[in-house]
């Protein structure tokens, strides 16, 4: 995961990876809550934020479609 400021939008990057988030291996929901906050502190708030993930959250292609996609 990563954040990036270009201009007056401020960019952060997840990781789709259910699996990582949801068995405690990583920090990324704090993460977020904390540069979300970081973002709207009052001090050169950005004027939009984009959040995306890294992977789509549907796909389907000659492997079919991923459960464990579906369920972040």
């Amino acid at each position: 995961w990563y954040t990036f400021r270009q201009g007056c939008v401020q960019f952060v990057g997840l990781d789709s990876t259910y699996r990582s988030w949801v068995r405690n291996t990583t920090d990324q929901p704090g993460w977020l809550e904390r540069t979300l906050a970081d973002a709207n502190d009052g001090v050169d708030d950005p004027t939009f934020i984009v959040v995306w993930y890294h992977a789509p959250a549907w796909e389907s292609d000659i492997h079919g479609i991923e459960v464990d996609q579906r369920l972040w």
